[in-house]
């Protein structure tokens, strides 16, 4: 029987069989802090995990823009000029580029997605609280906190896919996500308005 892909039941689980072997030979070996390095996974986990990370890499990118077109209306509502409103630009940019180099030694430390998903969660509740900030420094600070958890995402999805894909494979798994990053960048501004 032949599915949809064109790939026989029998011959996916013996790729998959064969990718969770190689998984495990480039498995790091166990550190004094106890973490043992890259989790294996099944191909299939594998792929629908590159999925989700291509979501949340686009989530990561299009908040960064998303405020852009909002700016002379934010100005209008708070209260401030146009200059002033755009701090929440430089206060998202700034964290997001600077914690980026925090998030490799954590990711190799805990695990690249447990660091993902925690980043993506306390993402998910800053970005939330930025619509409930009724002035320019909260709304600042907010910002600040989703920067500096979203640029979780980025790097270390990219580090997630090199430690879990063979070689042949890593191309096509890196385009798919960097094509949900570039959507992300795309969209942006046109979700904001």
């Amino acid at each position: 029987m032949v599915l949809f892909s064109g790939i026989s039941p029998h011959r996916r689980r013996s790729e998959n069989e064969e990718w969770t072997r190689q998984a495990r030979r480039r498995r790091a070996p166990q550190t004094s802090a106890g973490h043992r390095g890259p989790e294996t996974y099944t191909i299939a986990a594998v792929r629908a995990i590159v999925l989700l990370l291509s979501v949340a890499g686009f989530v990561a990118v299009a908040v960064m823009r998303v405020v852009d077109p909002l700016l002379p209306l934010i100005a209008t509502e708070l209260g401030i000029s146009l200059g002033r409103a755009g701090l929440i630009i430089t206060a998202y940019s700034l964290p997001y580029g600077l914690c980026v180099l925090g998030y490799g030694p954590l990711g190799d430390r805990f695990g690249k997605l447990r660091i993902i998903i925690g980043a993506t969660a306390l993402s998910a509740l800053c970005i939330s609280m930025c619509g409930f900030a009724s002035d320019l420094p909260s709304l600042m600070f907010w910002r600040f906190m989703s920067g500096a958890t979203c640029s979780a995402t980025v790097p270390l999805s990219l580090a997630f896919i090199a430690d879990n894909f063979p070689l042949p494979e890593r191309q096509k798994a890196l385009a798919r996500y960097t094509g949900g990053v570039i959507l992300g960048q795309i969209c942006g501004a046109g979700l904001g308005g």
